[in-house]
């Protein structure tokens, strides 16, 4: 079978960014975590929570991305 990448080559991991909308909040050992609602790849609603460092705020729509 041959190998996709050989040793010393350059990669990125391929990682589906979440966006979606902040539904809860909760705190776990002193630090906050927000729950965010997001529809999958696989086009199901699906939720999760994430550290405050974690995520940052979207982009209204129409809005120019933050440079």
């Amino acid at each position: 079978m041959p190998l996709a990448f050989k040793k010393g080559d350059a990669v990125r991991q391929v990682v589906q960014v979440i966006e979606g909308t902040v539904v809860g909040t909760c705190i776990v050992d002193d630090d906050v975590q927000f729950e965010v609602a997001y529809t999958g790849a696989d086009g199901e609603p699906h939720s999760r929570f994430f550290a405050e460092h974690e995520i940052m705020p979207a982009p209204a729509p129409g809005a120019e991305p933050a440079q």
